[in-house]
């Protein structure tokens, strides 16, 4: 199956075509300023790796059932294939964005490799007004450039711009100090990051708990208990949200029958996931395909 549109259709749309500029289906930025006409919160698995900066105002949303609240000057990093779920924002919102598939640089991925490292390790960072002013600059000629059809290397202009960025992006992370926690938080902070982490990469198969202790080498009755003392979730409870969320995203963002989805995410059959769908939204898979 192939992934749904880089841009969510209800971003899209809310966008236009005046505010979106693309190269094909490898790179896109959008200036996007929601509104209640065209903001419609559903959540969409990630085909690109995607940039967010939030110039006014502020919004929510949660990317691999992390939640996260962007004010003026923050950033958020988005890794490609996460599932994000938009919550709400303020009226004054707006944020710009620029996503890509990381092919698009695959002739300088090995050099943007601390950009990804702080990526994973820390999504979001605060930037300063003068950093937040220097990811517009970058943000403003790249949009210049994609403007310039008749550019032989317009591409390769882009490309370098947007290396460029990273790098500068990988600097600021650097400088980011990091919160002093107490060891024993440190030590508990890791482990619900790296169950996380587990559960994002192994939900579709494996829904035991004793799966992800033993990843973890711990005992199903230690993991559950501390899972639940960090997060107020239970084991269980984070692998059926994150299956509800991607069963939310195909519904919506596929023309797949119930039944085909089912089988993708490892339902015996239709009638079994319709109950699971059922018992955690209320609603069966096609009452929710058929909302707006």
């Amino acid at each position: 199956m192939k992934d749904p549109v880089f841009i969510p259709d209800y971003l899209h749309s809310a966008l236009g075509t005046n505010e979106v500029e693309t190269i094909a289906n490898d790179f896109f930025i959008a200036d996007f300023k929601p509104s209640p006409d065209n903001f419609h919160p559903r959540p969409h698995r990630t085909s690109f790796l995607i940039i967010i900066v939030c110039l006014e105002g502020n919004c929510r949303f949660s990317v691999n059932l992390y939640n996260y609240e962007l004010r003026k000057h923050d950033l958020i990093s988005l890794l490609p294939y996460s599932l994000v779920e938009p919550s709400d924002y303020s009226p004054d919102c707006r944020v710009r964005v620029i996503g890509f598939n990381p092919a698009f640089l695959s002739t300088t991925l090995t050099r943007n490799v601390p950009f990804y490292l702080s990526m994973q390790d820390r999504p979001q960072t605060r930037l300063t007004e003068n950093e937040t002013e220097l990811f517009d600059r970058y943000y403003e000629f790249i949009r210049d450039r994609l403007l310039r059809n008749d550019s032989r290397y317009r591409t390769e202009v882009v490309q370098n711009l947007l290396h460029a960025l990273l790098v500068e992006l990988a600097d600021i992370y650097r400088k980011e100090p990091m919160p002093e926690l107490p060891v024993s938080s440190l030590q508990e902070n890791d482990l619900l990051r790296k169950f996380m982490e587990l559960v994002v990469e192994h939900y579709l198969k494996q829904r035991n708990v004793g799966f992800y202790a033993d990843r973890l080498c711990l005992t199903p009755k230690y993991l559950s208990k501390v899972i639940k003392r960090l997060s107020g979730h239970t084991v269980p409870e984070w692998i059926s949200r994150i299956l509800v969320l991607h069963a939310q995203v195909l519904l919506k963002s596929s023309k797949q029958t119930v039944q085909q989805i089912a089988l993708e995410l490892n339902f015996p059959n239709a009638s079994f996931f319709g109950r699971f769908f059922k018992k955690h939204t209320g609603m069966t898979p096609g009452q929710y395909r058929l909302k707006s």
